[in-house]
């Protein structure tokens, strides 16, 4: 009788303490959005997703058979290299062998680069990007690492998962990131690349599909992150473009490298590269307290012109400049960060003392991320309680919601995705515009 009267005390004392510490942190908005988004993911994970493994396994051999042409040309280029720094050989009949080069050896693709007159202290994508320009068998082997990472990411293993109805019934942890962020494994669905474009003969999307009788819904949020930024910060000139129904990244192009109107930002050259794709890559790099030096290296600039460049983006939204010095300097002070829903990532005193610029970074963060999380949530709740019967959501990736849905109903479904979603934005997001998203309707896991 004593244990039996534990497993009722215990658990009713447990529970107490639960909600004094709710209470103090100031966490029940946080605490029932989770609870109300519980369901929506469990459903999510028991019914699972289609995949066509016919298709898959075609663009894994296509992959493989890239993979190895490239390789043989690559081992040529290397081997002539390493040839012409060792003692000639005799040879009776035939050409000289070269030297073997494997590509998977670090120390012998740094001999061979060496060689090349190509000098890199490391073989590691990040080391090759550096000196890329240094021989065109560098972009070669660049190419080479991401189709092994293709084969080996994406390769059987996942398929392992794909059960006999032809489903994959991935694991989505409702709190797997700091962020809130809901994290998908075993296996990790997330990381499924998206389509090169709109004849990309490798999408591995496409072989997520809907059973007969049913489509599939998928629907976005528009530059969600950055609506956030522009709510937290009250940046008055991106809240305008955002009112507007501007497309921020051309409109960030043209006031930072003062494009007049008749030049479009995305097909106009700033350094070699593209107004508006540098323009987005600082519009989400700052967001997020990328430096200089983070800026220098994914924009392909020297640092002083990254440095140029921050300046000119800060003195355009100067209320974004403002937020993040102050979101920073709060999250230290405070020891933690919150989102609009009042989600809160703590900072330990270890934290603070050993990487205090991480801390600060974190705390530019998270409000954004978080209350990215809050919404994406807070429309699965919705979803669960409004989709009509036989309608499932069966992945959520980040931003982005996918639906099951029998064609009879694909109209009504639409048009609940699209309330809830605008809905899930409109409980954390008052002043920042929000449009209603577009949803596709496709066989497929199709990208908008």
């Amino acid at each position: 009788m004593a244990y039996i009267r534990q497993d009722i005390e215990v658990p009713y004392q447990i529970w107490e303490r639960q909600q004094e510490a709710i209470a103090r942190q100031n966490l029940a908005r946080v605490v029932a959005l989770e609870q109300q988004a519980l369901p929506a993911i469990a459903a999510m994970e028991a019914h699972g997703v289609c995949v066509n493994v016919e298709r898959w396994r075609s663009i894994l051999e296509a992959r493989h058979q890239q993979r190895i042409e490239l390789e043989a040309v690559i081992k040529q280029v290397l081997g002539e290299a390493l040839a012409r720094t060792q003692p000639a050989q005799a040879v009776l009949i035939g050409s000289p062998v070269l030297p073997s080069v494997q590509l998977s050896s670090s120390d012998q693709l740094k001999e061979a680069l060496h060689a090349l007159g190509v000098a890199v202290t490391s073989a590691s994508k990040e080391a090759l990007q550096e000196v890329q320009q240094a021989h065109p068998v560098i972009a070669q082997l660049l190419e080479w690492k991401a189709l092994e990472k293709f084969e080996t990411a994406f390769g059987e293993n996942l398929l392992s998962y794909v059960t006999s109805a032809g489903r994959i019934h991935a694991t989505f942890d409702q709190l797997g990131a700091a962020s809130g962020r809901v994290i998908c494994r075993e296996p990790n669905l997330q990381q499924i690349p998206r389509p090169t474009g709109k004849d990309d003969a490798y999408d591995l999307r496409h072989c997520f599909v809907a059973p007969q009788g049913c489509k599939l819904l998928i629907a976005d949020l528009s530059n969600i992150e950055l609506r956030i930024l522009a709510e937290v910060s009250g940046d008055s000139t991106m809240v305008r473009f955002f009112a507007e129904g501007k497309d921020l990244h051309s409109e960030t192009a043209r006031l930072m490298f003062k494009l007049p109107q008749d030049v479009d930002p995305k097909v106009h050259l700033v350094n070699g590269k593209k107004a508006r794709d540098i323009a987005k890559t600082i519009n989400f790099g700052l967001a997020y307290g990328m430096g200089a030096q983070g800026l220098a290296n994914r924009v392909g600039v020297d640092l002083e012109t990254a440095r140029a460049l921050m300046g000119t983006y800060f003195a355009t939204y100067r209320g974004v400049s403002k937020y993040l010095a102050r979101s920073g300097k709060e999250g230290v002070a405070k020891g933690y960060a919150a989102s609009l829903s009042g989600r809160k990532r703590f900072f330990s005193q270890e934290e603070l003392r050993a990487r205090r610029g991480e801390v600060e970074r974190s705390a530019k963060n998270h409000p954004i991320q978080g209350t990215n999380a809050d919404i994406l949530k807070r429309a699965l709740a919705l979803l669960y309680a409004q989709l009509p019967a036989g309608v499932h959501v069966v992945l959520t990736i980040h931003d982005e919601i996918v639906l099951e849905c029998p064609e009879a109903l694909v109209e009504e479904a639409t048009q609940v995705l699209k309330e809830a979603m605008v809905q899930g934005c409109r409980e954390y997001l008052t002043t920042v515009a929000i449009p209603e998203p577009e949803v596709l309707v496709e066989r497929y896991w199709a990208k908008g």
